[in-house]
C-alpha cells in the first residue's frame, strides 16, 4: 500500500508542470484561398430593327441594344465575344460597348466566328447595366428571312 500512495504521489509531483503550462485561450490558423472570379452576363434576346432605308442605299440595316454585367477580381481582363449563325455573304453583325470604369470599351466591333476583343482593361469591377448597341447590315441580295444569330461572351486574361 504504501508503494502505491509513493508512486501515485510521484506521478502527481511530474504532471505538475503540464498543469502549470495550462492557458485559458488557444489558437489555430485559418487559410482563405480565394479563387479568380470571371463572370459575365447578357441582357434577354432581342430582334433588332430595320433603320428606315432611303433610296439607293445598297444595304438594309438593323440596330437594337441590350445589356451586360460583369464582375471580376482579376486586372487586364478582356471581355471577348464570338457570333455563330451568321451565313457566309450578305449579312454583319457589329455592336459598340459601354464599358466598366477603368476599361475601354470597343466602338463598331465587327463581330465573327473568332473570339474578337470589345472590352479591354476589365480590372477588378462588378459592374452591371453596361450598353451593348448591336448594328446589323444585310445586304439587298440576302434572302428574305429571319437569321437567329447566337453571341457568345467570355471574360478572360489577356
Amino acid at each position: 500500500m504504501y508503494r502505491y500512495i509513493l508512486t501515485a504521489a510521484f506521478a502527481a509531483v511530474l504532471a505538475l508542470p503540464a498543469f502549470a503550462q495550462a492557458s485559458d485561450d488557444a489558437a489555430h490558423e485559418v487559410s482563405v484561398e480565394v479563387a479568380t472570379v470571371r463572370s459575365i452576363s447578357v441582357g434577354a434576346d432581342l430582334g433588332l430593327t430595320l433603320a428606315a432605308p432611303s433610296a439607293g442605299d445598297t444595304d438594309l440595316t438593323y440596330t437594337g441594344s441590350s445589356t451586360y454585367g460583369v464582375i471580376t477580381n482579376a486586372t487586364g481582363d478582356v471581355i471577348t465575344a464570338s457570333v455563330s449563325g451568321l451565313p457566309t455573304s450578305g449579312l454583319s453583325l457589329s455592336a459598340t460597348y459601354g464599358a466598366p470604369s477603368g476599361a475601354t470599351g470597343g466602338t463598331d466591333v465587327g463581330l465573327s466566328a473568332a473570339a474578337t476583343n470589345v472590352v479591354t482593361g476589365v480590372s477588378q469591377v462588378s459592374a452591371s447595366g453596361l450598353s451593348i448597341a448591336y448594328t446589323a447590315t444585310a445586304a439587298l441580295d440576302l434572302a428574305p428571312g429571319t437569321y437567329d444569330l447566337d453571341v457568345t461572351y467570355t471574360v478572360t486574361a489577356p
